[in-house]
């Protein structure tokens, strides 16, 4: 429940505490003094959105500030989620700087809005007149059947089945989506991956066949000079090299009686003929395997032109860019075949997807059919004790073939106020009154089946008085033995049921106008309905009535 709530810099508020307590509490005062300001604050704290102009003094920040007090089997999950620490009275700040930045934090750890709102959802329920459009809502009118029902487990089992449903699905579109963007003729693609695998490329290749071509191109002219130099060393029509060095050698052999330097030079000149005969042999070989093989120049040629054209085809500069090319073709093969044989695999858990998510949501429906008679048999009870005998209520459950997060079902509220007229959707034909008495109603029966600690009702009795209004305070004061409700009122038959009363109060000075609020002791409630009786002019018959009211709530709790 909410413990109190602090407030400060906050439009017309300068510095506002306010403790509260469980059961039913009302909070009322003059039009225009503030009520709504107060609710603002709190709306701030529970995460919605901040505005620079909430700030009473634009060079201070604004900090509001709520303690509640939590159950911790029932918000550990969420704080064990969020990494946040778990403490029984938690506190949780909003500020606003002047500069326009906003700051959440929960127990002085910050938080983003987000997470502030889920927790908010969870603490406390505010209902202003707006609130009564949810009438019409799915959302709302499944979660008010869910809580009557106790639905949590067929809710969980649909939830999982309807997330799994939508994440097969997804991956379907995924994989789907990517082969459309790849959308490249397979079979195109399997004839450049089967050209460049016929080609059997090797690295390397290209080069050796350029080389190759460069001496059968000139075959003739290497075997020309090849046997030019042969016939040089041997000497054929003239003395040739070799028999050049054997005279030289022989004279240099002859004069070594004369000087031991001719030894030397005898045995360089024999060193010398040695490698030249190594020369002429290695010559030789080259001459023989050199020869002009136009078979075999035009097999290289063709080769060659091949490479190249592929290198054109597919912009690689060499064989190796070409190696890499053919490999990617392979990947990219290999990832359609893969992705369709996911996508066959997909599909089959589609489709089990969509029989476990169609049997979650038909045991839901049931669960819902079966709960809506209980549901319309005790709003329309509540109705009668708020005036309303003649009213009908009929809560029609239609399956649909569209699935959300909620189920397939698709709800109808019909209603009627009176004898004789036919039951229509409740949003249409119900007038202000009659929507703020079925709203409370709903609310009621929510109070009892769901586990949500407070609630705020702003100006619930819009549309009713008299007798009405004070069978409505009877309603609130029952919730209040359930839960934690605050009633924003100016009706006294329902101030008088509160346990506990406030007055939201507007102050001015020659400086300044302020708002506050204040918890009544029992004569200055006597006063306050009898203010709500008769207007700021009281009468004893005024104060007399107040004293009535009090004292017939006083003998009912």
């Amino acid at each position: 429940m909410l413990k109190q709530l602090s407030v400060k810099n906050y439009a017309l508020i300068d510095k506002l505490e306010l403790d509260l307590s469980s059961g039913f509490s009302v909070i009322t005062g003059e039009t225009g003094a503030g009520k709504s300001i107060i609710l603002g604050a709190l709306n701030l704290v529970l995460g919605k959105r901040a505005d620079l102009k909430v700030l009473r003094d634009e060079t201070t920040k604004c900090v509001v500030e709520a303690t509640f007090i939590l159950n911790q089997n029932s918000f550990k999950s969420f704080f064990a989620n969020n990494e946040l620490d778990f403490e029984p009275e938690t506190l949780i700040r909003r500020e606003i700087t002047p500069s326009g930045k906003s700051r959440a934090f929960i127990n002085d750890t910050p938080v983003t809005l987000n997470v502030l709102n889920d927790l908010s959802s969870r603490l406390i329920d505010v209902h202003s007149q707006h609130q009564n459009l949810l009438l019409a809502d799915t959302n709302f009118q499944l979660g008010l059947i869910d809580a009557f029902a106790k639905n949590e487990k067929e809710i969980t089992a649909y939830a999982e089945s309807h997330k799994r449903y939508q994440d097969v699905n997804k991956e379907i579109k995924k994989i789907t989506e990517s082969s459309d963007r790849q959308s490249f003729d397979l079979d195109y693609v399997n004839f450049l991956l089967k050209e460049l695998t016929e080609a059997k490329l090797e690295s390397g290749e290209q080069e050796n066949i350029e080389e190759e071509l460069k001496l059968l191109e000139n075959a003739e002219e290497i075997q020309s000079k090849l046997d030019s130099a042969v016939k040089f060393i041997e000497g054929v029509e003239t003395i040739g090299i070799n028999d050049g060095l054997l005279s030289v050698g022989q004279s240099f052999k002859q004069l070594q009686n004369y000087n031991p330097i001719y030894k030397e030079l005898t045995e360089r000149v024999s060193a010398i003929q040695i490698e030249l005969e190594d020369i002429r042999q290695e010559v030789e070989q080259l001459a023989s395997d050199t020869e002009y093989n136009p078979e075999r120049l035009e097999k290289l040629d063709s080769r060659l032109s091949q490479l190249i054209h592929l290198q054109r085809k597919h912009g690689a500069e060499d064989i190796d860019e070409l190696i890499s090319k053919r490999d990617e073709l392979e990947s990219k093969i290999e990832e359609v075949t893969q992705a369709e044989e996911r996508l066959v695999k997909l599909q089959a858990d589609l489709k089990e997807a969509e029989v476990n998510r169609v049997s979650a949501a038909r045991k839901l429906h049931q669960t819902r059919e079966k709960a809506a008679p209980a549901i319309e048999k005790q709003i329309v009870s509540i109705l009668s004790d708020l005036n309303m005998n003649d009213a009908q209520l009929q809560i029609k459950v239609n399956q649909t073939e569209t699935f959300t997060k909620l189920g397939n079902d698709e709800i109808t509220f019909n209603f009627s106020a009176n004898k004789g007229i036919a039951l229509q959707p409740l949003s249409k034909v119900a007038s202000g009154g009659e929507m703020s008495r079925v709203m409370l109603a709903l609310k009621s029966i929510m109070a009892e089946h769901d586990d949500l600690p407070s609630i705020i009702f702003d100006e619930i009795d819009t549309g009713v008085s008299g007798e009405t209004a004070g069978k409505i305070g009877n309603i609130l004061q029952k919730m209040g033995g359930a839960m934690q409700v605050i009633a924003i009122t100016h009706l006294p038959q329902i101030a008088s049921k509160g346990i506990r009363h406030y007055r939201v109060q507007k102050k001015s000075d020659t400086h300044f106008t302020l708002t506050d609020i204040v918890e009544l002791n029992e004569n200055e409630r006597l006063h306050e309905l009898a203010r709500l009786l008769s207007g700021e002019h009281i009468t004893d018959a005024a104060l007399a009535n107040a004293h009535h009211l009090l004292k017939g709530n006083k003998t009912a709790v």
